[in-house]
Order: structure tokens, then C-alpha cells, then sequence
């Protein structure tokens, strides 16, 4: 697959390095890698949009300026390219994420084994981590489950380690669904179900833990179905910014949930809500 590649300087490298992936990866930007002060993106180039690209890099603020070339890249072995990169990841002593060709490690409570290739969630990213962190917490033992827009399959992965059951993961990026399917079976996760598309293939089901690490905007257009399978659960929200709780915590208020906890890992937020199941008396 031929490649359209962007090598962006960040001035200075934080908070804006965060949230130009963030931005670029709403856009179809499906992998990243550090370079000296910022950061290189990737997009298949059938998806490439210059405009909108340089529109998005043009964002700059009073806390950071950015400086950008695009350079074109031919066909490569690009899963070979991804995978010499991929480091294992630890979150705290919970769970530790690694390639199949890392050896194991003990004095984690859980290791999950992926094939790292070009798409979003092998955990590199502080939401897929703070996710993790917040789920550390949370009683899934025996609890349905739906983690919307799985990305490699990680957090799936990691619930049904945990005790969940009913298992449904769904990702609108049929690369991401492929590689899940595969990391599903390294992991012994056969029995977790995994969907290709959006909101409209989730199952008229009641889930008791929703995951939902995505971005603000996808995060508000699909609240509402979220809250129509949730009669009552655990909602954890990431894949934004601190600044968005308010915004998020308003809208979930208003479709009966109330917020537990809120977790800040550099920047970005991961939120857990909870809705009680009320019942009147006749």
C-alpha cells in the first residue's frame, strides 16, 4: 500500500504533539512515529487530503507552532516497518501489553499478546492506558460488555481476562477488525464478537459496561445510543481532552448518568459514569 507521510516540529513538543495526532487521526492519519521535536504521521495515500491536512497543521496557538513537510513513500513491507518499532507496554503492575516476539515478563496481574501492525490501540496511547487504569477498578466479573471502537482489541481483551462475558467489540476500520480477530486468538479470546462499522451495528441488547475510547465529537453523536442499551451500567468515556469533561459530563447527566471518577493522564481524560437502574413503586 503506497503511503502519504507528514513530518510536523511541534514548538513545544507538549501539549501540542497530543493534539495534532489527535486531529489527524480524525481525518484518517491510521499511524505515528516520534522524530527529533514532533512527530511523523502516516495516511494511505487513496485517503490523502492536502487541503484539509494543511488546514489542520495550520491550527497553530499562542502555546505551540508547528512546521510541516510531506514527503510521498513507496510500496513497503509497512506491518515490518510498525512492528520493529513496537515496545511492550506497562500499566502500573495491572497489565502488561506485548509483541508475540517480547518475552514474557513476570509480576503483572495480566499480559496480553498482539501482533502490532498499522492501526489504533496497541496501547502506546495515554487514553488506551488510562482506560486500562480506570478498569482496574471496576467489577466485570460476569458483566456484558461492548468496547466501542476497539482499535487492536486490547481493552476487549483485557475485560474478558477481568471475568466479563457477552463480549461485543466493534471498529469502523476493517484493518483494525482483521488484526483484533487475530489478537483474539493469540490471547485465547475466541469467544469476543467483533463488528466492522459504527453506532448503527450496535446490538439491540443491554450491555452492563460500555468502553468507549474514540474522540469527543463521535463521543457526543453516539451518547444517546449508548444510554438506550444502558438501562443501567458503567459508562467509560476516553479519547479527549480534560478540557472536554464538562461538555461530556453535561450531555451524559442528561441521558440519566452521573459521574464517578475522572482520570488525567497528560493531558488527556478518561471518564467513568454510572447509571442506576430506578425503580418506581406501582
Amino acid at each position: 500500500m503506497k503511503y502519504t507521510g507528514v513530518k510536523i516540529s511541534i514548538d513545544p513538543i507538549f501539549p501540542g504533539k497530543d493534539i495534532v495526532v489527535a486531529r489527524l487521526g480524525e481525518i484518517g492519519y491510521d499511524s505515528f512515529s516520534d522524530i527529533d521535536n514532533g512527530v511523523e504521521a502516516f495516511i494511505p495515500t487513496e485517503n490523502f487530503n492536502q487541503e484539509l491536512t494543511e488546514r489542520i497543521l495550520a491550527q497553530n496557538t499562542e502555546d505551540w507552532k508547528t512546521t510541516f513537510v510531506l514527503e510521498d513513500y513507496p510500496d513497503q513491507n509497512w506491518n515490518a516497518k510498525w512492528e520493529a518499532a513496537f515496545a511492550p507496554i506497562e500499566v502500573d503492575d495491572f497489565v502488561r501489553i506485548r509483541a508475540d516476539f517480547h518475552e514474557p515478563k513476570s509480576g503483572f496481574g495480566h499480559e496480553i499478546v498482539i501482533t502490532p501492525q498499522m492501526s489504533f490501540g496497541t496501547g502506546h496511547h495515554q487514553t488506551t492506558r488510562g482506560v486500562m487504569r480506570a478498569m482496574k477498578s471496576l467489577d466485570l466479573q460476569g458483566k456484558s460488555l461492548l468496547d466501542m471502537g476497539c482499535g487492536t482489541g486490547i481493552l476487549a481483551i483485557l475485560a474478558g481476562k477481568r471475568g466479563a462475558k457477552d463480549l461485543i467489540a466493534i471498529d469502523i476500520d476493517e484493518w483494525s477488525v482483521n488484526n483484533a480477530k487475530d489478537n483474539f486468538v493469540l490471547n485465547g479470546s475466541p469467544k469476543i464478537d467483533i463488528l466492522l462499522g459504527g453506532k448503527e451495528v450496535i446490538p439491540e441488547r443491554k450491555f452492563d459496561v460500555i468502553l468507549a475510547n474514540i474522540n469527543r465529537n463521535i463521543l457526543q453523536d453516539q451518547l444517546p445510543e449508548y444510554a438506550r442499551r444502558q438501562p443501567s451500567g458503567t459508562l467509560v468515556l476516553s479519547g479527549f481532552f480534560t478540557s472536554d469533561i464538562p461538555t461530556l459530563q453535561s450531555q451524559a447527566e442528561g441521558l440519566g448518568y452521573e459521574l464517578q471518577t475522572t482520570l488525567n493522564i497528560e493531558g488527556w481524560a478518561v471518564m467513568v459514569l454510572r447509571k442506576m437502574h430506578v425503580t418506581y413503586p406501582t
